[in-house]
């Protein structure tokens, strides 16, 4: 990992990593960067102040690396199971299994409310749920299906209002990917041309 400093383009500082990270999630407010290695079952917590690194036992495979609430990392895996690890007290609240398929993760923080897309899916299916910070618990407020083929990634805006979900053969017109509305994911926006098989 490489800290660059973009007011010159100068390497600051740089960290060896034992493998090739595969998901990465930043922490703006705390200075940290959370690295998941796809096969391993644990996280690295890479806190940029002291420049202290730190492994963070989360008991399953990283396939998704998202920030929830605050203290709250939640980990993704193949099998749609989502490790819940609370990184104040430094261990696995709870595990939840909302949806057996992998997902990919997004989380709307003005909303309380996490997103999920289908992996590799077609047709594709987006959900919304209402997120307990205290019980964990998820509650399903909406699923709506066939929006879009082969699901790829997902993400919100900073303000939480847009979702964009790519899908390797486009959502609802051709190849573009879609402007949903994060509280009623069967409204649209407008749409992003794109290009054949957008995948990020």
């Amino acid at each position: 990992v490489r800290l660059v400093d973009v007011a010159g383009f100068v390497v600051a500082q740089s960290w060896p990593l034992a493998d090739r990270p595969e998901q990465l999630a930043y922490d703006p407010v705390g200075g940290t960067l959370y690295i998941g290695f796809g096969a391993a079952t644990d996280v690295t917590a890479l806190h940029f102040p002291d420049a202290s690194i730190k492994v963070l036992p989360v008991g399953t495979s990283p396939e998704e690396l998202i920030l929830g609430p605050k203290g709250v990392l939640l980990v993704g895996d193949e099998e749609g199971e989502i490790a819940v690890y609370d990184t104040i007290v430094s261990a696995v609240a709870t595990t939840i299994q909302p949806y057996r398929q992998e997902q990919v993760l997004a989380w709307d923080g003005p909303g309380s409310q996490l997103v999920m897309g289908d992996v590799g899916l077609s047709p594709a299916t987006m959900l919304r749920y209402d997120f307990d910070p205290v019980t964990y618990a998820l509650t399903e407020e909406q699923r709506v299906g066939r929006v879009g083929d082969n699901g790829r990634a997902l993400t919100l805006s900073p303000d939480g209002d847009h979702v964009a979900y790519s899908c390797g053969g486009g959502n609802t017109d051709g190849y573009a990917i879609d402007d949903f509305v994060t509280d009623d994911l069967e409204s649209i926006r407008g749409a992003f041309q794109t290009g054949h098989y957008p995948t990020a």
